[in-house]
């Protein structure tokens, strides 16, 4: 049986974000950027083995509002996105990276996002459930990326082989 010790994040500070009223007003849904702090900016340092200031990367936009942990209070930020990513072997440290820092996307970038602080899903997942939404990261594994048509595309992309074409730019 796992078992795992779940700090209290609760008095972390918000970390800063800002609704983006006029871009929510001409694309129609909420529109909010979730800027990325001095501290964050070096755990996502780690996690990529490269200093991410590199990327030139203030903020990641999103359609809500920063949200906590329902389980251990930790607000929820770009970090999570990558941790999860990179636990669930979604991509390489050196694709996201190099995707990140050159601009690019695929064209799936919707994921079921997890809790970095606990391991617990987030309100933050697929629309369809495809990712099969297990409460947390443990029981999810490895996502399975048979029906992901960007893995080739990926793979080339990473070592820098890949047409331009392979992967779609989409503004972070």
């Amino acid at each position: 049986m796992l078992t795992t010790t779940i700090k209290d994040h609760s008095s972390m500070p918000k970390p800063p974000s800002k609704h983006l009223e006029e871009l929510s007003k001409e694309v129609g849904e909420d529109v909010y950027v979730w800027y990325i702090s001095d501290e964050e900016s070096q755990k996502l340092s780690k996690l990529f083995g490269q200093d991410f200031k590199e990327i030139k990367m203030i903020g990641t936009r999103v359609n809500s509002p920063l949200k906590r942990c329902q389980v251990c209070f930790k607000w929820h930020e770009f970090y999570d996105w990558v941790w999860t990513a990179l636990e669930r072997k979604v991509h390489t440290p050196m694709f996201m990276f190099n995707a990140l820092k050159n601009g690019r996307q695929g064209d799936e970038n919707a994921h079921d996002v997890y809790c970095s602080g606990c391991g617990t899903i987030t309100s933050i997942r697929t629309e369809d459930n495809s990712e099969g939404a297990a409460p947390n990261i443990w029981l999810a594994g490895p996502l399975d990326r048979k029906g992901y048509s960007v893995v080739k595309a990926e793979n080339e992309a990473a070592s820098g082989d890949a047409p331009e074409a392979a992967i779609e730019e989409k503004s972070v």
